[in-house]
């Protein structure tokens, strides 16, 4: 009997729950570069998101318990991405609180499948192709943690084609509600003073302190997610509770801005993707990842 040839890969997750509208969008990309964030509720299925922490919790544990056997730079074997992380123990964020770069596999890249995320990502970037350039994590544990400093993250604008345009995106996808209700039930959501994307950390606090700038804390619930400009004055806030918060931020830049500046393929710091996870994923979402290094 002649072999028969391997079943052709599954169809690419659809994880958007809702339709949103050209004037929805219109309307979110217009308080993103106005303010510095928006929130997009019930973008992801509930059942998607907690595939993704399903995945996601046991390797923070493994991290933060410094029983991670995968040394800097090697492969695990499934098509996940060589550990960023550094050494067992990896990076602190202070007292209860743990960065983590993810590795670039499903259902994390379910994400790139998420239409009203791309239609709005398209809205403040143009039309030149949209690249993912890291996957990463910011988790308050529980109690203990601390506010983190204020701060801006790299990012700005550059000239897209005679016109001033964002060059970098972050969006946060949280594996759980995130609540915001003091004093024993808030778990850490992030705090940004809007209007501040052109503006000096130390100027942001002092129009704060005279009330003409407020400090904005967004409840999520599971299938939302926040489209954020990295340059908005922002920190994260305590975990009051007795669960991890756990988020994904995934980071987003037009290719004709990496392509400019020399960034395409992101240094040696930069994800790589298998060729297994890359079948899993649209023609359009495989565009979005082309510049990364193969596994």
């Amino acid at each position: 009997m002649e072999p028969q040839p391997p079943p052709p890969p599954p169809p690419p997750p659809q994880p958007h729950m809702q339709p949103f509208s050209a004037a929805q969008l219109d309307a979110a990309a217009a308080q993103l570069i106005d303010t510095g964030a928006v929130l997009l509720k019930g973008v992801l299925p509930p059942g998607l998101v907690r595939e993704m922490r399903a995945r996601f919790e046991p390797e923070l544990s493994s991290l933060v318990d410094g029983t991670r056997e995968r040394k800097p730079n090697e492969a695990s074997g499934d098509g996940s991405t060589p550990n960023r992380n550094g050494f067992p123990g990896g990076p602190n964020r202070g007292p209860q609180r743990w960065f983590m770069s993810a590795d670039l596999v499903q259902p994390y890249l379910a994400v790139l499948e998420a239409t009203p995320l791309l239609g709005l990502m398209a809205r403040v970037f143009g039309d030149d192709d949209i690249a993912l350039t890291n996957i990463g994590s910011d988790t308050p544990l529980g109690r203990g943690s601390a506010f983190q400093e204020w701060h801006q993250d790299g990012g700005g604008t550059w000239n897209y084609r005679g016109e001033e345009r964002i060059w970098r995106l972050g969006v946060r996808v949280p594996l759980v509600d995130v609540v915001d209700a003091p004093p024993e039930r808030t778990n850490g959501p992030v705090e940004i003073i809007p209007n501040t994307v052109e503006m000096p950390i130390a100027e942001a606090l002092e129009r704060v302190s005279r009330g003409e700038l407020s400090v904005a804390r967004t409840p999520h619930a599971v299938g939302d997610i926040e489209v954020f400009n990295p340059r908005v004055v922002h920190r994260g806030s305590p975990n009051e509770t007795d669960v991890p918060r756990y988020l994904l931020a995934f980071t987003f830049q037009p290719v004709a801005h990496l392509e400019a500046n020399g960034a395409v393929g992101g240094g040696a710091s930069a994800p790589s993707i298998a060729e297994q996870q890359l079948n899993t994923l649209s023609p359009r979402a495989q565009r979005m990842v082309r510049l990364l290094p193969r596994l």
